[in-house]
């Protein structure tokens, strides 16, 4: 899927809107959007117990895009020399990517779709890293 480049940071912000809320994947895990206060910056809870993380999601006015940072509790998921991870977002209609931005050690994106009034999101995380391919397919629904 091409990178979105959006006009206005409102016109990122209304595709966000379709993500905020709970969702568990068939695994257990959790995810939950917000908005900050001010509504100019979106958290991302991810998981729970000993393993969980915290992404920060904005606009970036100078490439038009959704870019986030991710932070990790479990040293595991973050694995970018103790930096965050860097994610750019992107929605076409029902077509949903979450890519991996700027890690020379790591490539990749989960490419999935947004169905049943944006309730439903399925596809499959595929990455490199440091030269083995890993990934999952995942399906998640919003509570």
């Amino acid at each position: 899927m091409p990178q979105v480049h959006y006009k206005t940071r409102d016109e990122a912000f209304e595709q966000l809107n379709r993500i905020v809320g709970r969702w568990i994947d068939e695994n257990g895990g959790e995810d939950t959007y917000e908005w900050m206060g001010g509504h100019n910056f979106m958290i991302h809870r991810v998981g729970s117990g000993a393993s969980q993380g915290l992404e920060i999601i904005g606009y970036d006015e100078a490439t038009g895009q959704l870019k986030s940072h991710f932070y990790a509790s479990d040293r595991d998921m973050l694995d970018n020399g103790g930096r965050p991870i860097t994610y750019i977002y992107n929605f076409q209609n029902e077509d949903y990517e979450v890519a991996l931005d700027g890690m020379p050690d790591r490539h990749g994106s989960f490419v999935g779709k947004l169905t049943d009034n944006d309730t439903v999101i399925t596809g499959e995380w595929d990455w490199i890293q440091n030269g083995e391919h890993m990934g999952y397919k995942a399906i998640t629904r919003k509570q």
